[in-house]
């Protein structure tokens, strides 16, 4: 399997856990997390957890677009973010009960601006399945961008699914949403979500859904929460009980639960055996708050030794500069620059140039990775990819090779496009002014 594209929402979460007895019009005590989530980046970090080579297409805000660039890249996603200038990223309010039901109070933010320029069939490349996620088809210009994507992958032989994922929002769209999808191959909905699709009301049997589901797509995946899942493809049906695991917050179960069988599916798995990996990855997500796996620890990105370049992480820094030079503020030389660095603990960090009307107080890129870089309290860069906002690969200006060489040393890899290997700092600024000139030629 090569990889899959998800096209889906970024959000910030925000968790409720209520501590104390509800009551009106004054404090209740509560356990309050702000955590990265949204049903498309979710579902792409699980997938990277299970080591699918996975892309992310989708839009967010200005504001935090690389610290969601940064946190994705470390959860080892290869995004494609569209950056909004004018609206800020979604957000959620998810209140958590005692029984572990959710309420969801949603702005989405920059993902209702979704648009054809940020879904082009480059996004393809590489990949072998794609998948939607329902939030990405509430608005009409999105629709229409993910409709002409959907096309695109079937013409290219790719494999495609879809989540339903909110019958809040496309509950008054009901069976519309069997033709923006036609052609998928797995549908995954929860019973509610069904019912809506295929057109039925509330009291149509679960059985009456995968039938109506089964008209139309291939293989029918029906989510039910704390009772496991039901899959299916024509009469082969297969019940799977949920995996063991206690309950601290259930939110992302749903988007764990997607990314486990798609890796199995997409594998070679039989149904049962795909079934019973989504229940696994959904337990795994409901034992942690947030709807993201845990980040990887540092020591899983440490970095080969310079001789292994290609073991380095060169494809996600890059992706990661040119989505902060979305970010930069270059009103002068209408030249957008973007840096990312991967540090000695493992960390993607990121920065972008910012200019000022004295030319000479003019920051770059790099020196904004190094702020980040003290800033997360990290001791040194190993690779460094500099790109403007066209995505081709930069080189350091001289006080910007002198500003790494204190926080990367010689041996700093620094990124010169895929077509060549990359050059040592060193290289690029031979016989440098070193602390080691401080240290053995100032006066006693």
């Amino acid at each position: 399997m090569s990889g899959v594209l998800v096209v889906g929402d970024v959000i910030n979460d925000v968790v409720v856990r209520p501590t104390g007895p509800s009551a009106l019009d004054t404090d209740i005590a509560a356990e309050v997390s702000f955590v990265p989530g949204g049903s498309g980046a979710n579902q792409a970090a699980w997938l990277a957890a299970l080591g699918v080579s996975v892309r992310l297409a989708g839009r967010v805000g200005i504001a935090d677009a690389g610290l969601h660039v940064a946190l994705l890249a470390q959860a080892g996603v290869d995004t494609a973010l569209a950056v909004d200038p004018d609206v800020a990223t979604g957000s959620i309010v998810v209140v958590v009960g005692d029984d572990g039901t959710r309420s969801m109070f949603t702005d989405r933010g920059a993902n209702a601006r979704l648009a054809a320029d940020d879904l082009t069939t480059g996004l393809l490349d590489g990949m072998s399945h794609l998948h939607v996620t329902g939030h990405a088809l509430i608005e009409p210009a999105a629709r229409a961008a993910v409709a002409s994507l959907w096309q695109a992958a079937a013409t290219r032989g790719l494999s495609r699914s879809v989540d339903v994922g909110t019958a809040g929002f496309l509950g008054g769209f009901g069976s519309e949403f069997l033709d923006w999808t036609a052609g998928a191959d797995v549908i995954f909905a929860n019973p509610d979500e069904g019912r809506i699709v295929v057109g039925l009301d509330v009291t149509a049997s679960r059985d009456d859904v995968i039938a109506g589901l089964l008209q139309q797509f291939g293989v029918v995946v029906l989510k039910l929460g704390p009772e496991g899942a039901i899959a299916a493809t024509g009469p082969a049906v297969v019940v799977c009980p949920p995996s063991d695991g206690g309950v601290v917050d259930p939110t992302g179960a749903g988007d764990a639960f997607c990314a486990g069988f798609l890796d199995s599916w997409l594998d070679g798995a039989a149904l049962p055996e795909a079934c019973a990996a989504a229940t696994r990855t959904a337990a795994a997500a409901m034992a942690s708050v947030g709807g993201r796996p845990p980040l990887r620890p540092a020591t899983s990105l440490a970095p080969a030794p310079p001789s292994a370049v290609t073991a380095l992480p060169w494809e996600r820094l890059r992706h990661a500069a040119r989505s902060a030079s979305a970010t930069a503020y270059a009103p002068y030389s209408g030249l957008r620059v973007g840096a990312a660095g991967l540090t000695d603990n493992g960390a993607v960090l990121i920065g972008c140039n910012v200019e000022n009307a004295s030319f000479g107080l003019t920051l770059c890129a790099e020196c904004g990775l190094v702020s980040a870089l003290r800033a997360a309290g990290s001791d040194r860069l190993v690779a460094v990819s500099v790109v403007a906002h066209d995505g081709e690969p930069l080189t350091p200006c001289g006080r910007c090779r002198q500003v790494l060489l204190d926080n990367g040393g010689p041996d700093l890899l620094i990124d010169r496009g895929p077509a060549a290997d990359p050059a040592r700092l060193g290289e690029l600024l031979p016989a440098p002014f070193g602390s080691g000139e401080l240290a053995t030629r100032k006066e006693s």
